[in-house]
């Protein structure tokens, strides 16, 4: 008999959704919270140019969504 994986203590892979602005990140982590999933599982990350929040589905899954803004990413160089 095959062990079931429990997403709260082991994961596969990293779920990642890629927002169009800030407000998309919030308005989709918000409605997560609203509609049985618990929002802001891990800090949110406010780096600038890359803004991003995380919450759980109702299986136990962590998603992340992400906005980057490329044109105020740092110059390297």
């Amino acid at each position: 008999m095959q062990k079931v994986k429990c997403p709260r203590r082991e994961s596969e892979v990293m779920l990642a959704l890629s927002a169009e602005s800030r407000n998309a990140v919030d308005t989709l982590i918000d409605a997560a919270g609203i509609n049985g999933g618990k929002a802001d599982i891990n800090p949110k990350q406010d780096h600038g140019f890359m803004y991003g929040r995380s919450f759980e589905d109702t299986d136990g899954h962590i998603w992340e969504s992400l906005f980057v803004d490329l044109s105020q990413m740092p110059k390297t160089g």
